[in-house]
C-alpha cells in the first residue's frame, strides 16, 4: 500500500465527534479513505456511525450526508465496544477535553490520513491526529495527537508539532518550525524557518511569522506582531 495510514484488516467502527462543516469534511474523508482501500485490494476501513456533538447540530445536513446524530459526548459509553472516534473541532484546547472524556469511556483515537496526501520519510503522526487532502509533509517531522492539518497544508522538513495543533487551509510551516501545544495556525498564513510558536498561540489568517510566539497570545500581520493576550 502506497499509504501506510490506510492498513485496517477488517472494518473499524467510528463516530466523528463534531457535527459543523469540519465534521462533514472528515465524513467525506473517511470515505475517500474507504475507496482507495477497496481500489488497493483492502476493505472498506471505517463504518461510520454517526456524529457525536453536544450542541445543536444541522440534524438535516447530517441526514444528507447519511448519517444521524448520536447525542452529546455522554452517548460515548453506550458505543459498541471496540469503536474509534476522531474529533472534528477546530479548537484544540476544546479537543483535548473532548479526548479526555472519549478516552475514559475506553474508545481509541484514529488517525485519519487521506489518500490524496505527500509523506515523507521519517514522519510521524500521532493518535487522532488528521491530514486532510492536499497536504504535503515533506520528512523527518513529528505531528503529534489529536492534531488537524488541513486542506492544502505544507510541512516543512523537520518541524515539529505538539498535541492538539490546528493547522488551518493553505497555511506553510516552514523548516525547523515547532508549534506548541494547541496552538492554531491560521488560513494562508507563513511560519518562517526555525520559529516557535508557543503553547496556545494564535497566528492570524495571512500572517508571516518571522520572530518566536509567545505562549497565549494573538499574533498578527506582516511581519506579524502580538496583539492581545489569550489567557
Amino acid at each position: 500500500m502506497a499509504n501506510p495510514w490506510i492498513n485496517n484488516t477488517a472494518t473499524q467502527k467510528i463516530v466523528i465527534v463534531g457535527a459543523g462543516g469540519f465534521g462533514r469534511e472528515v465524513a467525506s474523508h473517511i470515505r475517500d479513505i474507504n475507496t482507495y482501500a477497496v481500489d488497493h485490494g483492502l476493505p472498506e476501513q471505517w463504518e461510520i456511525l454517526g456524529f457525536i456533538d453536544d450542541g445543536e447540530p444541522d440534524l438535516e445536513l447530517c441526514r444528507r450526508f447519511g448519517l444521524d446524530h448520536l447525542g452529546g459526548s455522554d452517548a460515548f459509553a453506550s458505543l459498541p465496544e471496540g469503536t474509534s472516534y476522531v474529533i472534528a473541532i477546530g479548537n484544540g484546547a476544546v479537543r483535548r477535553l473532548i479526548a479526555e472524556r472519549a478516552d475514559a469511556a475506553g474508545l481509541s483515537a484514529a488517525t485519519l490520513v487521506h489518500p490524496d496526501t505527500t509523506i515523507g520519510m521519517l514522519v510521524t503522526l500521532g493518535e487522532g491526529t488528521v491530514v486532510c487532502p492536499g497536504a504535503r509533509i515533506t520528512c523527518h517531522i513529528e505531528l503529534g495527537a489529536h492534531c488537524q492539518v488541513h486542506v492544502n497544508v505544507e510541512v516543512g522538513h523537520d518541524a515539529v508539532a505538539h498535541d492538539f495543533v490546528s493547522i488551518f487551509p493553505l497555511a506553510a510551516i516552514s523548516g525547523f518550525v515547532t508549534l506548541g501545544e494547541a496552538t492554531t495556525i491560521g488560513a494562508n498564513s507563513v511560519i518562517n524557518p526555525g520559529v516557535t510558536v508557543g503553547e496556545g498561540a494564535y497566528v492570524a489568517s495571512g500572517a508571516a511569522v518571522n520572530k518566536d510566539a509567545e505562549p497565549y497570545t494573538l499574533v498578527a500581520g506582516v511581519p506579524a506582531k502580538p496583539k492581545k493576550s489569550l489567557r
